[in-house]
């Protein structure tokens, strides 16, 4: 009898263990912050721009800027082909992240993310333009910059440099370029100089 006594005491007192720890566990839930997503800046270590002359789609040309360690301080290295005067090329963005193996492609996150990102192109060249794609918009109808539009004019035997900066505007895009200019971060910013019109 004093075994079996013995044993409910414990059992008893196994059981108001449990039930303690499962209501403190309950309360210490609700009192746990919900978990705030953070949406970073990309990773960027590759931008490659790749053009198609409209007059004949074989003609291709690739513009290329790659810093694999962007923290050291040294410029990147870049690939620049020669473009033709008094053409038309459609452009392709890829971004890349090759510091992971195999390599992210970051432009197609930016992409699905294109409400908070905007390519901003400038050139020193009024003969050498660069327009936004009428069909490369986000749900609101704002440019995003991946599919650019460059048209040379009258600029043969001249070198133009072309600066590429993709910014990232989490909540805060607007139409303007110039004004996501000013109030959105660079998640990566490059100069292609020197590029020959022939």
């Amino acid at each position: 009898m004093k075994k079996k006594y013995m044993r409910k005491i414990a059992f008893k007192s196994i059981l108001l263990i449990v039930a303690t720890v499962v209501l403190n566990s309950c309360n210490n839930k609700s009192k746990v912050a919900a978990p705030q997503i953070v949406n970073e800046n990309e990773v960027i270590t590759t931008l490659i721009l790749d053009l198609v002359d409209s007059s004949d789609i074989s003609k291709k040309i690739r513009l290329k800027s790659r810093d694999l360690n962007p923290g050291d301080n040294l410029p990147p290295t870049f690939e620049i082909q020669e473009l033709q005067n008094n053409k038309t090329y459609y452009g392709t963005i890829t971004l890349l992240d090759e510091s992971k193996t195999p390599a992210d492609t970051i432009s197609n996150a930016v992409a699905e993310e294109k409400e908070d990102h905007q390519f901003v192109y400038s050139t020193n060249n009024l003969g050498f333009t660069v327009t936004y794609s009428n069909t490369d918009i986000d749900a609101k109808g704002y440019y995003v910059g991946l599919r650019p539009i460059i048209k040379t004019k009258n600029i043969s035997g001249q070198n133009v440099n072309l600066q590429v900066i993709l910014y990232h505007l989490p909540g805060i895009k607007k139409a303007s370029a110039e004004e996501n200019a000013k109030n959105g971060s660079a998640d990566i910013q490059t100069i292609f100089s020197g590029i020959l019109v022939k």
